[in-house]
């Protein structure tokens, strides 16, 4: 199924900054987009980085997050999260950080680390990836045609090698 969206996935407009991309799994976590939507910029507003959110007042957060669900719960891990990170150097994976699972991981593999050639478990996530463009190393002629690959599919594996790599091709290459 192509990914079709009027608009990017909250994780790919806050690529590049990985406290951003888990506080938006976050707050996605169990609850729409259209939701999330609703308290995001004024969450950015008020606690714009790790360091400031890490000293919020649960309160304030909580009644910020009041439409989004779960706000208590969100408030608590946001700032948990956002403590934990500032003592994390990128290096371990990111689900020793609180709060931040698979989900997290995922997103901070692709829109931070740039890893696209692994099958997420979140729907979303997976079905971003799909849409991109991807084409085999060995197609030198980007016709698509690869003896291992075959035209248009992601790289095959036998017990989880990939027999022939696949790279995305940014837009216009």
């Amino acid at each position: 199924m192509p990914f079709e969206r009027d608009r990017p996935l909250l994780q790919q407009e806050c690529a590049g900054d990985p406290w951003k991309v888990f506080a938006a799994c976050i707050l996605l976590t169990q609850t729409q987009r259209k939701q999330v939507d609703e308290v995001w910029d004024k969450v950015m507003l008020y606690w714009p980085s790790p360091e400031i959110m890490a000293e919020a007042s649960l309160a304030e957060v909580a009644g910020v997050l009041t439409s989004n669900g779960l706000s208590w719960v969100k408030a608590y891990r946001l700032i948990r999260m956002s403590h934990e990170y500032l003592s994390w150097d990128g290096e371990d994976d990111p689900t020793t950080i609180f709060g931040v699972g698979e989900y997290g991981r995922d997103a901070y593999a692709i829109f931070v680390s740039g890893a696209l050639e692994f099958e997420p478990r979140d729907k979303e996530l997976a079905a971003f990836l799909e849409s991109l463009p991807y084409r085999c190393v060995n197609d030198t002629d980007g016709d698509g045609d690869c003896p291992n690959c075959g035209p248009g599919r992601r790289p095959q594996t036998v017990d989880f090698i990939p027999i022939c790599k696949r790279r995305y091709i940014p837009d216009g290459q």
